[in-house]
């Protein structure tokens, strides 16, 4: 009996057909999946779209910009600043890495790159050096030349004391200090209203509109105040966009307007309020000396925590990339080794560039004491009122 070896026409027709059926379903679905996509990438980018353009009118308003100007050079926390900048360059480096664009599995590129860094950060040397001659310049002295700063820094307390009613004894800490001048300077103000009170109308105007503008700069400085022991600069940051070699300029063009109609007790009154207003500028002045040189000291000395702690790492890197690849199969450890040893690397320069655009934008604003201001030396960001 012979066997029919012969195929199966059926059979065959019916696998084509069912084949057919799972090409047509595979094509359908994978449309689908195509049009969801793309869907979905289509709503996205039009997120993506509104929030940049959001972004980019917020950025565009003056105010905005004053604004983030104003927190990067003079309020933001330097810690914070230093931070976010070392935290860009770890997501970079990472998102970088993982994506292919830089290779980071070449050992001998990983290598040459943080030799670079050592090299780099040998840098640093010279700068703690330099910034802590700056600091000791300003302390080290003769005996005579500490005893004469002393004497001045006492006689401008007793000067300060003089003036009030209530106490002939100022705090030496300089928060409650600069508050008892505020007070004073509020006190005299108010006394300084009531005074012309039956004067011209045009007389009180003048005063109203001056009393305003030193209201308003006692208000600037009151509302950072937190305690005895506060930080420099704080105190110092509100006091940037006051100018009070104007304020003695202002009382004195209404003594020369007014002259015969202010009483003798209106007039003791402009001149406390002119010896105040120059307090106030001796006292920043004097702050900002103060605050530089606190700030130069803790800043070598980050700078010198921060830097050996990178050097260290650039160190273990470069050794461990000496003899091929670490983490061989584990490629997102790898990314994430190279990425926290890059952002090593750049924080001691993000806490240099924190500390320092600080220090240059206070000791910029008000370089000058006294009645000679700079034309713009304190810009729109930090600057209270228009001059």
């Amino acid at each position: 009996m012979t066997r029919d070896t012969r195929p199966d026409e059926g059979t065959d027709e019916t696998s084509a057909a069912g084949f057919q059926r799972v090409l047509v379903d595979a094509m359908a679905s994978t449309g689908t999946v195509l049009f969801l996509v793309a869907r979905l990438l289509f709503v996205t980018g039009r997120f993506v779209a509104v929030g940049v353009a959001i972004a980019g009118a917020t950025v565009a308003d003056d105010g905005v910009q004053a604004s983030i100007r104003r927190w990067f050079l003079l309020d933001g926390n330097r810690w914070v600043i230093a931070g976010g900048i070392t935290a860009f360059a770890f997501v970079g480096t990472f998102l970088l890495s993982a994506t292919g664009f830089v290779g980071v599995e070449e050992g001998g590129f990983v290598t040459t790159m943080f030799s670079a860094f050592i090299s780099g950060l040998f840098s640093l040397v010279p700068i703690v050096v330099s910034v802590n001659q700056l600091t000791v310049s300003r302390v080290v002295g003769s005996i005579s030349e500490i005893q004469e700063q002393m004497e001045s820094a006492r006689g401008f307390q007793r000067q300060v004391a003089s003036m009030s009613v209530e106490t002939d004894v100022v705090s030496t800490k300089p928060a409650p200090f600069l508050g008892a001048v505020i007070s004073l300077l509020r006190n005299r103000a108010e006394g300084l209203q009531q005074a012309v009170d039956d004067g011209s109308a045009a007389m009180q105007t003048a005063v109203d509109e001056y009393v305003a503008v030193l209201q308003t700069q006692a208000g600037h400085v009151e509302e950072r105040f937190d305690g005895d022991r506060q930080r420099l600069g704080d105190l110092l940051v509100p006091m940037m966009g006051d100018n009070y070699p104007q304020n003695v300029q202002d009382a004195r063009r209404i003594e020369s307007s007014y002259a015969d109609e202010l009483s003798d007790h209106a007039c003791e009154l402009l001149q406390d309020l002119q010896d105040l207003s120059t307090t106030l500028d001796l006292l920043r002045q004097y702050y900002k000396a103060m605050y530089i040189q606190q700030e130069l000291s803790r800043l070598s000395r980050w700078i010198g925590y921060t830097g050996i702690g990178a050097f260290f790492v650039s160190i273990v890197v470069v050794m461990g990339f000496a003899q091929g690849q670490p983490f061989a199969g584990w490629p997102l450890l790898l990314d994430l080794s190279v990425s926290f040893a890059l952002a090593s690397v750049v924080l001691p320069f993000a806490v240099l560039l924190s500390f320092v655009v600080k220090i240059a934008t206070i000791t910029a604003r008000t370089a000058a004491p006294g009645p000679f201001t700079p034309l713009r030396e304190t810009p729109a960001y930090a600057r209270h009122r228009n001059d």
